[in-house]
């Protein structure tokens, strides 16, 4: 997990997943995982976080092959916040072994094997006001075809700004109706 802006990124977090979605949906979705969850000393803010990679290899369906890469993961990443997962023994014999070391080394050096950047608070505000001032301008111009088409002089105003006359009406196919849960208004008109 990555902190920070392009270009000022840094290593937050290094840990290891047997299942790459799973350990996704634990961090961002649930936020069950001790890391994110604030119930230790030190944690990972999870909204500011900037971007998560992963590397996979056909090794790392053995969980000492892991345990061992994260080991090795955290010399070449340097994050500043590491897995507290008990080290099994095996997996610290492995780690010292040369081969699997420099092979190790040479997969978290290059270039992931994937890349997620989450959605964060200040992009979706900035994408949702953009969206209001989208749909502000469509109401707007709705409006006034609206008004040309029905010959209204006097407009009535919608709560939220949107000038429509009570002569105009829209028809909705039934298939929407029904799509969103309303098929008890089948038939009906929108005004």
């Amino acid at each position: 997990m990555f902190g920070g802006d392009h270009p000022r990124t840094w290593v937050a977090y290094v840990g290891i997943a047997g299942g790459l979605q799973g350990r996704l949906q634990q961090h961002f979705v649930r936020r069950d995982s001790s890391v994110v969850t604030g119930s230790s000393a030190v944690g990972v803010n999870i909204d500011l976080v900037s971007q998560v990679d992963w590397w996979e290899h056909p090794t790392f369906a053995d969980g000492d092959h892991r345990h061992a890469a994260e080991m090795i993961a955290f010399e070449v990443l340097d994050p500043a916040l590491r897995s507290r997962g008990n080290l099994r023994r095996s997996a610290r014999e492995l780690a010292s072994d040369p081969d699997f070391r420099s092979q190790m080394t040479r997969l978290f050096s290059g270039s992931p094997t994937g890349s997620f950047q989450p959605p964060r608070l200040s992009d979706i505000a900035a994408e949702l006001r953009s969206l209001e001032e989208r749909v502000q301008l469509l109401e707007e111009r709705l409006g006034r075809q609206c008004l040309a088409s029905s010959g209204a002089r006097h407009p009535r105003r919608h709560e939220r700004g949107t000038t429509y006359d009570r002569n105009w009406h829209v028809e909705v196919p039934n298939e929407l109706l029904t799509d969103y849960g309303h098929s008890e208004q089948r038939g009906s008109e929108a005004r």
